[in-house]
């Protein structure tokens, strides 16, 4: 669509000036991050001729060692959630048995059906984890006998669920936060779309959890490449600069950007033409300030060392 009104309208520049759906970036990253969370969990090295030297139920090398948790695939978890979603809906007898199991531990059951996820809708395979959590109880009695054991979940997979949950909850809440405003705005959706990065490497954290990890660095550099390429953008600039907001934070932290407020409309000339001589002719001459370190001052505040760019 920006191509076509680039066409229709030539002052208006795609690269420049057209800025991507936020709410759709956001699904491509937690689309990435399930993608991950569902490879296959790599091989332990051994080789096909190798022996296992497995413990047996007596031995006390079953007691002292517990089970790895990262030996668990998050792909096969969620699939095995899904798949019980679908058949409860295709058939209405089971879907009727799983309600009568339902009531067993909890009174209302109108609202907490099982769900299955939809491949175009990331947050119902969040909402479908979340669901079949809170159902645990009855999700487990159902799948007691033998012929539903192909959907049975142990309790260190459920912990698995519940990391995922903790792990794509910041995702779930910055897209019901965007898709429920009635006009959103760059002003507030930026800051929001920063915090939403900073909370899931803290969630990666707080859950350091080796498959967890490739999750989190797919999520967050898909992220963060929206967010650079956005930053570039002149609406965002434009916005960034008229928010209000914006503004009294970087004079609170810059003082000395006050003194641009009392240069008169000569000096800033000066100051320009002084300035263009010192980039096209190399001049090192100082600049039309009181003092060169008042000017050298400044810029050192506005713009860091490791801030600065070279413009050639």
């Amino acid at each position: 669509m920006a191509n076509i009104i680039q066409t229709m309208t030539p002052a208006f520049s795609a690269d420049t000036q057209a800025i991507a759906c936020m709410t759709h970036t956001l699904h491509l990253a937690a689309r990435d991050g399930l993608n991950t969370l569902a490879q296959p969990l790599p091989s332990s090295g051994l080789h096909q001729n190798d022996e296992l030297d497995l413990p047996g139920p007596m031995s006390i090398a079953s007691i002292i060692y517990q089970p790895d948790r990262t030996d668990l695939n998050y792909g096969s978890i969620i699939s095995q959630i899904a798949q019980l979603g679908s058949y409860l809906l295709q058939s209405p007898q089971q879907c009727e048995q799983f309600v009568t199991t339902m009531k067993l531990f909890q009174d209302d059951i109108k609202s907490n059906m099982l769900l299955t996820n939809v491949c175009t809708q990331w947050n119902s395979t969040y909402i479908m984890l979340e669901r079949a959590l809170s159902l645990k109880e009855a999700y487990n009695k159902f799948c007691a006998p033998a012929n539903m054991e192909q959907y049975c979940l142990t309790l260190l997979q459920w912990d698995k669920v519940r990391l995922m949950i903790n792990f794509l909850q910041p995702l779930d809440e910055a897209t019901g936060i965007i898709c429920g405003l009635k006009y959103p705005t760059i002003n507030y959706a930026l800051p929001l779309y920063i915090s939403l990065l900073r909370c899931i490497h803290q969630a990666f954290g707080n859950y350091n959890v080796q498959k967890i990890e490739p999750a989190e660095v797919v999520m967050t550099t898909k992220l963060n490449k929206y967010l650079q390429i956005l930053l570039c953008k002149k609406p965002v600039i434009y916005a960034s600069i008229l928010d209000p907001r914006i503004k009294m934070k970087f004079f609170d932290k810059h003082d000395l950007t006050l003194a641009w407020f009392g240069t008169s409309a000569s000096q800033l000339s000066t100051i320009f033409e002084e300035e263009a001589k010192q980039h096209f002719n190399g001049s090192m001459n100082p600049l039309p300030w009181n003092t060169e370190k008042e000017a050298t001052g400044l810029f050192d505040e506005m713009y860091p060392p490791h801030h600065r760019r070279e413009i050639h």
